[in-house]
């Protein structure tokens, strides 16, 4: 056997399984957007798993660092911070990504502050989804006043950032031909 072929071998032989996860916890949306499928095509039945499959996928898989956490709205699960408990205790992952609209300012906040006190070691980042500015944002997302609620829970989330290490917010923006 030749030596880069033997090298090849050992370095796939040390690499994990994977190192993410996206993990669609819900269908479920509260926001009509134009460059969206879920809305239309799942709707308000698409609970996603139950707590307990969740649970159990979790316990099966190996570890891996990162999760991504999607849907629909993640936020729309008031069971989040127990989602990401499984994820944290069962595969140790060292990061979660939870992407918002921002539409449910108070449950954002309060969900974010349980995520992040989960492990101090644990890096939690909320992505707020702004798309331009009140006209064009309320145009692509759907819903008459998400741009204001989206700048709500930005700037609160700003205020989680400077009261956690291990949270940080960042500004998702999708860019489409609706605008």
């Amino acid at each position: 056997m030749k030596i880069a072929s033997l090298i090849r071998e050992l370095s796939l032989m040390r690499r994990p399984a994977f190192d993410m996860l996206i993990f669609f916890v819900t269908g479920r949306c509260n926001a009509r957007c134009r460059h969206c499928f879920y809305w239309r095509n799942l709707g308000a039945a698409h609970e996603g798993l139950s707590l307990e499959a969740i649970e159990t996928i979790s316990r099966t898989m190996p570890k891996f660092s990162t999760l991504l956490l999607s849907g629909g709205e993640p936020t729309l699960r008031a069971d989040l911070p127990q989602i990401v408990e499984f994820f944290r205790r069962n595969n140790q992952i060292q990061s979660v990504s939870v992407p918002t609209n921002g539409l449910r300012f108070d449950s954002i906040v309060t969900i974010a502050r349980e995520i992040s006190e989960l492990d101090a070691d644990l890096l939690v980042t909320f992505n707020v989804s702004i798309d331009g500015f009140a006209e064009v944002h309320n145009y692509i997302r759907g819903v008459p006043g998400a741009y204001d609620l989206a700048m709500k829970t930005l700037h609160a989330l700003r205020q989680v950032a400077s009261e956690y290490d291990n949270f940080r917010v960042l500004v998702n923006t999708v860019i489409c031909a609706e605008a």
